[in-house]
């Protein structure tokens, strides 16, 4: 009869985490049968721990994904130089390759929304990390600039699903927005790192093979042979990220899952779950559309966030693109010599990645701990602090002006960056959930389109009314980008009034 008690038991009550059966009684805390002892503690206990690895083990996953996305992306500013002077292309027509880039990015994020919001998130990540390392690869091929441009617009058409497919697999598994702020801001260092992994990798990778010839293989078909001189050369800057790229895909895909329930995994009762896509609220209140993409567009605070995210793109790419050159013609002609105006811009430069990592780790933890999981608060002030900052590096005393790029660069990678990571974050969390990604796509269209402004119409504002005039357009952009965001101060993410119980 017991027997007979604890397979109908196992029958009607057991339950699957990780990969174990955990007996559950209903009528009593425990069912005992000689050694075996299973309580509901236990099986919350189990089931708490396997999550809780599951989990590092995706944010370690997608983490190591994106940073290699940025490899398959930011090499371009190391093998240009080589196609310079190899294919005799002109610097605009090589610099048409990262236009192609901005602006199929651009026009992806725009759209890729209802995609991400409807594929398997992970399976667009892999194919997509795919496609990027495949469009460097085939780099290794050609000599025709106007093929590179197609392709590297390839590349921009999967970088622009990255950040996207990465943001939902996210979500997924850390659902409590009161904690996912410091953990999100976390993971947006992925594209520091990234940034520095490109020289860590593919500097080395270059000087080898400009101080050796390439290895004779010995009894290996000719075309192997040629492929091996081919890429024993500036292309080895394509060839070694694409195939990390390629081979990390793989993992990815045999790694991680969408969400947690595709593990069997479940969220712990005292944890804040994703609700299921609904038709109704919103932070506003108002009532969110069948489609994804109609409810974006027509969401106000998408479009607060969007406009905000624009300067921010402006900014960001402002000093990115224009940071050295600023300073080479701001104190080139001082009386400071070629090696300290040098020695000036590499610190500055280095200054504002660092003040990019502090700031989006500083935002993150302020997020959750001084503003309960609200977003817009920090978004607000490090946006609208770019205006004063503007105002330091142009009107600063002369006896500071030897510090002021450093100081003012590390402030600036501050206030740029956190808003950079939180405001598609917000843009994510005050929508309906089926609209998530699309929202979160579009706000990025906007940013990417401030990218482009900030190239060929920022410099010929300088052209026109010098540094000052474009540095002061800036900083007005940002106060006004912050202060549309300010209504939004209270705003409370849609998921954190949702609790699984």
């Amino acid at each position: 009869q017991e027997s007979a008690h604890l397979i109908e038991c196992i029958r009607n009550q057991g339950c699957t985490i990780s990969g174990q059966i955990v007996l559950v009684a209903r009528s009593c805390n425990s069912l005992c049968f000689g050694p075996l002892a299973v309580t509901m503690e236990h099986a919350q206990q189990v089931n708490s721990g396997a999550m809780f690895r599951g989990r590092w083990m995706v944010f370690a996953t997608i983490y190591a994904a994106y940073m290699l996305f940025y490899l398959n992306k930011k090499n371009y500013t190391f093998f240009v130089p080589a196609l310079l002077e190899r294919t005799g292309a002109s610097k605009t027509e090589i610099g048409m390759m990262a236009s192609a880039m901005e602006v199929t990015g651009a026009i992806t994020s725009f759209f890729n929304g209802p995609i991400v919001d409807n594929w398997s998130a992970k399976n667009l990540l892999a194919g997509m990390l795919t496609v990027a390392a495949l469009s460097n690869l085939a780099l290794c091929f050609t000599d025709s600039v106007y093929t590179m441009v197609l392709l590297w617009g390839v590349n921009g058409f999967a970088q622009a699903f990255g950040w996207p497919t990465l943001a939902r697999i996210f979500l997924n598994w850390f659902p409590d927005p009161a904690q996912r702020g410091k953990l999100y801001s976390l993971l947006s260092t992925n594209q520091n790192v990234g940034s520095v992994l490109v020289p860590v990798l593919v500097l080395p990778a270059m000087r080898y093979c400009e101080a050796n010839n390439p290895p004779i293989l010995q009894g290996a078909p000719s075309w192997i042979q040629e492929f091996v001189v081919l890429v024993f050369s500036y292309r080895v800057a394509m060839f070694v990220p694409a195939i990390f790229g390629l081979g990390y895909a793989l993992f990815v895909i045999v790694a991680i899952t969408d969400e947690p329930s595709a593990e069997g995994h479940k969220t712990p009762a005292n944890k804040t779950s994703l609700p299921k896509p609904s038709t109704s609220t919103r932070t506003n209140g108002s009532t969110s559309s069948k489609n994804p993409l109609w409810t974006a567009l027509g969401s106000v605070v998408v479009w607060q966030l969007a406009i905000c995210y624009f300067a921010i793109g402006l900014t960001r790419s402002f000093f990115g693109d224009w940071g050295a050159v600023f300073i080479t013609e701001t104190y080139g002609n001082t009386d400071f010599s070629k090696s300290e105006v040098d020695s000036i811009i590499t610190q500055a430069i280095s200054s504002m990645e660092m003040g990019g990592l502090v700031g989006t780790l500083l935002a993150g933890w302020l997020t959750d701990h001084l503003f309960q999981g609200r977003r817009c608060p920090v978004i607000f002030c490090l946006t609208a602090m770019i205006g004063p900052v503007v105002g330091i590096l142009l009107y600063a005393p002369p006896e500071f002006v030897q510090a002021i790029p450093n100081i003012t660069f590390f402030l600036f990678g501050c206030c740029f960056t956190a808003p950079h990571v939180l405001i598609g974050l917000a843009a994510r969390e005050l929508v309906p959930p089926e609209a998530a990604s699309t929202a979160g796509g579009l706000v990025s269209a906007v940013s990417k389109i401030g990218s482009s402004v900030a190239g060929a119409p920022v410099g010929k504002l300088a052209e026109i009314y010098g540094w000052n005039g474009a540095l002061t357009c800036l900083g007005a952009c940002c106060v006004a980008g912050g202060l549309l965001v300010l209504p939004l101060w209270n705003a409370v993410p849609a998921r954190d009034k949702t609790k699984l119980s």
